[in-house]
Formats: C-alpha cells, structure tokens, sequence
C-alpha cells in the first residue's frame, strides 16, 4: 500500500480533533500469541476454565491472527511468533522452547524473517486472556515492563499500553490501568512493547464475550486501532521525544 494511503487510513481512525502528526513510514510490528502446545508437556501452558473446558492459548492465536490482518489492512509489516497452535519454535537456539525465544524473535526479526524490513522491529503486542481465582473479575488488562532492558522504553511502552487499553475499553469493561509487571520474558524486550489480556477466562460474561468471532474480530480491530493512534503521536520518525535534560545529539 502507498504511504500516502497507509497515512489516509491512520488519520481516518482516529478523531479529527485528535489525528496527530504520522511518521512517515508505517510500523513494523511483532504480534505475539500467548502461550502454545507444548510438546514438553504435552498440554496447553495458558489458562484454562475447566467448567466451559476452553483453553486461553488457542483463543490468543484466533485474535493475534485477527489482529495481524487488521494491521496488514491498514498498511502495517506484521510478522507472527506463532502462526500454529504450537509454542513459539526455538529462535535463539539454546535448546529450549521459552518466554526467551519471543522476545528473541522481536529484536532479531530480520535474521529470522529475512523479507522484514526492519533488524528489529518497532513494538511488540503480546495477546492473553486473564484469569482470577475470583470470578468476578473481569474487563481489559494491558501491562508492560519497566527493568532490564525494557526500561529504555518505558514511557514508550506505558503510552502504547495507555492507547491499546483506552481503545478496547470502548467496548470492554476497565479492570485497571495499564501498570508495570516487571520480573518476567518481558523485561528483555529492549522495545516498545505491551501485553493484552483481552478479558478473564475466569468470568462468564467475559467468556462468554470472547466466544463469539465476532467479537474476538472487534478486539482485534481495536488493539489495531491503538498500535495506529500510538505510532502517529510522535512527531519524530523512528524515535520518540526525548527525555528532559538529554541534549540532542550534534549534527554531522
């Protein structure tokens, strides 16, 4: 798609009044499906509701898929972690199976996916369905890191979970505010990046909300909506504003 059309259908998504300024290339965006097939373990590694008998990671892979073909038709590079029910393969070659290998794939893109365009890429969208031992939890939940490496992209990260979270809680019920879960594969995402539980798992309106396709296609819809409003507020391309009392860098 032209430039022209991908800025066209960015600034269309979003309110007059609010259409920022566009980078002048559309992002290059891993989208992570949570968890997977383990063949280790034989089972699925996400949540689970055993009275309705539906596992998170093959509903995660529905709306990551989803989410991947909202963003292609808004001109974005989208490239998978997974694109089959199984776990992420093991990208970084240790052997293993892990968290690691997702962020592995993110910073590495184009060693393992040579048509990218990008090294790496520019954010990082990880798609879960929660889980409470309470039942009456319930509605959206966006998180992200703030240590390791990831803390070089805080601000980055807690405004695109900001976007991400105010656009699905057009629709979804507000569980709380983005915030920081730190401790986790998370930390190693030395990019912008920020991880959905859509709903809980654990409430049944909430489950039965993310049953319909439909529905699952509106989030879809709606993260991708976030992702375009979050890349068109910098008026920079390819880097955010700087912090206060960094000088910029001289020019050569």
């Amino acid at each position: 798609m032209a430039l022209t059309a991908w800025v066209g259908i960015a600034l269309a998504a979003l309110p007059p009044s609010a259409a920022p300024r566009l980078r002048p290339r559309p992002p290059v965006v891993v989208v992570d499906a949570g968890h997977g097939w383990s063949s280790l373990h034989r089972s699925y590694t996400g949540a689970y509701n055993r009275w309705a008998d539906v596992h998170e990671d093959p509903l995660a892979l529905d709306i990551a898929r989803r989410l991947a073909g909202a963003l292609s038709a808004r001109g974005v590079e989208v490239h998978l972690t997974r694109e089959g029910d199984q776990e992420p393969p093991d990208y970084n070659g240790d052997g293993e199976q892990t968290n690691r290998d997702r962020s592995y794939f993110a910073l590495n893109l184009r060693r393992l996916r040579p048509q990218a365009s990008q090294p790496g890429a520019d954010l990082y969208v990880s798609i879960h369905l929660n889980a409470s031992p309470d039942p009456s939890d319930r509605g959206t939940t966006v998180v992200y890191s703030e240590v390791g490496p990831a803390a070089e992209h805080v601000e980055e990260s807690r405004r695109l979970a900001e976007a991400v979270y105010g656009q699905l809680t057009r629709v979804l019920p507000e569980s709380a505010p983005p915030f920081a879960v730190n401790g986790l594969y998370m930390d190693r995402l030395a990019l912008p990046h920020a991880v959905v539980e859509v709903v809980f798992l654990s409430n049944w309106a909430d489950l039965q909300w993310i049953l319909k396709a439909e529905n699952r296609q509106t989030a879809a819809e709606l993260v991708a909506e976030g992702i375009v409003e979050w890349w068109g507020s910098f008026p920079n391309p390819g880097a955010p504003p700087r912090p206060e009392g960094v000088p910029e860098a001289p020019r050569r």
